[in-house]
């Protein structure tokens, strides 16, 4: 597991590696599926959480999938008044509750499609539609060719994805 030590400096040293490392670097640990710990050099203090939210900001279309509705209703369950207070444990069940919804899709998704969380799984395919000559020819990318079928499948998943994010938008 990924420990990375975060100094005064702001500067993340990651014990692994024996490297520093930024936000990028953290990233891309993160969507390699590595358990990344940070923790404050000096205190201790383990500041997972906290940097885990800066790569999310910093992220190309991190923002845009937090809607604003939503980090309203956040920031006011953050007071101290009784009605506040309880509203956190709801909030966080179902932030939870989305988090094992996605876990199940990302699941479906690596078994329908192999190859799903390790690399872009429509690459292959607009590879071979940006240079269709070189896949004819054999040229193309090893596994560019889909078997029939799966041009539709897609097509479908594609769809639901688009309705999910309008509904995201809208809510």
């Amino acid at each position: 597991m990924p420990t990375i030590k975060k100094y005064e400096n702001r500067r993340l040293y990651d014990t692994d590696s024996s490297a520093y490392v930024n936000l990028d670097d953290v990233a891309a640990m993160v969507r390699r599926g590595e358990p990344v710990v940070v923790h404050d050099v000096k205190t201790g203090r383990d500041l997972t959480r906290d940097t885990l939210l800066q790569v999310l900001l910093a992220a190309e279309g991190g923002p845009e999938m937090l809607p604003i509705g939503m980090l309203r209703r956040v920031i006011r369950a953050t007071g101290d008044d009784p009605l506040q207070r309880m509203l956190r444990p709801h909030i966080a069940s179902s932030l939870e509750l989305m988090h094992t919804q996605l876990d199940e899709l990302e699941s479906r998704m690596t078994a329908n499609f192999p190859g799903f969380g390790r690399a872009n799984p429509f690459a292959a395919k607009a590879a071979a539609a940006a240079a269709p000559g070189e896949a004819a020819a054999g040229g193309g990318a090893p596994g560019a060719t889909e078997p029939q079928g799966a041009d539709d499948s897609l097509d479908a998943l594609r769809r639901r994805l688009d309705e999910l994010e309008s509904r995201l938008k809208r809510g």
